[in-house]
């Protein structure tokens, strides 16, 4: 807590500061005193002290001069010296240390004083600065250094836009212009293919004739009893033989024609219902076709159909139906087809004479045999049909051929 000091003991404490005493009686200051010195007088009163006689003259104590620049404390000492915002006596002092602490001089006009400048000082620099800072305006300048940088580059290419606008617009002309010539394309300059047509395949009737060699084919495949006699009478005289089986009758019978296959045997395309091929259209020609095949694939496999497109693609034409027409055998041929006809048959050099539905089957088998046996030459192609007037004495029959030195074999191998 500070001390309450009296008037005398303020003005004592002056007078002692301003002839260089310490500063330890000072009111307010904190530091504390360092080697202290006695003075000569009595802690207690205003005599001289007996227990420390004086050396010095005694400081008196009012000074009535003005302290002079060389009697301020020194620097030192006022460095050390910080005191407290709320100490009056030392702003009083600064200004006339002659005047007395009192309430007249309160610290608000001294503040108020002191304030005020330091606004006005504070203020004006700040704002001086920030204009200077603003007006020369280095931020500007510098964006405009750089901005035409990127700006240069674009310009080039704006300007000659500009400059082409002048010839584009006398385009827009009303006026008539010379219609430019037209330039040839690649496409003008190519001759116009023709077309392949695909080359008809006329109708097979013979083979090869100047071999001792007779193909026996069988058409149709309605008698089962039929089948299985003729496959009997050729696995008996191992001889093998082509078969033109309709694609109905191949999903009635699949087991024989299976058996057929396992044989030797070649199984042939007749179509699927029998139907005369001169009465389609060549899309229902080859629907005919592609129909047996898909038959053929199921009772025989992909395989087996495979192999005879590509080693006996041969087809029969129902009733012979086509042999002449131009149009059934393009179908055909752009199927994959040959056509196989035949040189020697038995329905129409035997059975249409007959009512062979009401006369006796035995003279009339025997009257095929005998024509079948007389006819045949070399590279013959015989047709025959899977009933019982073609099959009833077909062994008597392939013996009269071996017999003749003719031997039966397949297409493929007569036509060798």
């Amino acid at each position: 807590m500070k001390e309450k000091l009296t008037r005398r003991e303020f003005l004592r404490a002056v007078g002692m500061t301003a002839v260089g005493a310490t500063l330890t009686q000072v009111p307010g200051c904190m530091i504390p005193e360092t080697n202290p010195k006695p003075v000569g007088k009595s802690p207690v009163g205003e005599g001289p002290n007996p227990a420390f006689p004086s050396t010095e003259t005694p400081i008196p104590p009012t000074p009535t001069k003005e302290p002079t620049p060389a009697q301020t404390p020194r620097p030192t000492k006022t460095s050390t010296f910080t005191p407290e915002p709320t100490f009056t006596p030392t702003q009083t002092q600064t200004k006339d240390p002659t005047k007395t602490p009192t309430k007249e001089l309160s610290p608000q006009p001294t503040y108020q004083l002191t304030v005020k400048p330091t606004e006005v000082s504070t203020q004006v620099p700040t704002l001086e600065r920030l204009t200077i800072q603003l007006t020369p305006e280095p931020t500007l300048t510098s964006t405009l250094t750089q901005t035409p940088t990127t700006t240069v580059t674009s310009i080039p290419t704006v300007k000659p836009t500009e400059k082409i606008l002048p010839t584009v617009a006398p385009t827009v002309n009303t006026e008539p212009t010379e219609p430019p010539e037209p330039i040839p394309t690649v496409e003008s300059e190519k001759p116009k293919e023709a077309e392949v047509e695909t080359e008809i395949r006329w109708p097979i009737y013979w083979g090869n004739r100047n071999n001792s060699e007779v193909a026996l084919t069988f058409d149709d495949g309605f008698s089962a009893e039929a089948i299985k006699t003729t496959l009997e009478v050729l696995n008996a005289n191992d001889i093998t033989g082509t078969f033109f089986v309709v694609g109905s009758q191949l999903e009635a019978y699949p087991d024989l024609w299976q058996q057929a296959v396992a044989d030797g045997h070649q199984v042939c395309n007749h179509t699927y219902t029998h139907t005369y091929l001169s009465s389609l259209s060549a899309e229902q020609i080859k629907e005919e076709l592609f129909r047996w095949e898909k038959a053929a694939i199921r009772v025989l496999g992909e395989e087996y159909v495979a192999k005879m497109k590509q080693e006996f693609p041969y087809v029969r034409f129902p009733g012979g139906a086509g042999h002449n027409d131009k149009q059934v055998l393009k179908a055909v041929a752009e199927v994959g087809y040959w056509s196989i006809a035949w040189s020697q048959d038995t329905y129409s050099a035997v059975l249409k004479n007959h009512n062979y539905l009401e006369e006796s089957v035995e003279p009339i088998a025997d009257e095929i045999k005998q024509h079948t046996v007389g006819a045949a030459q070399n590279g013959s192609i015989v047709l025959l049909h899977f009933n019982v007037w073609d099959t009833l004495y077909l062994d008597s029959m392939v013996k009269g051929l071996i017999n003749k030195g003719l031997q039966p074999v397949t297409i493929s191998q007569v036509l060798d």
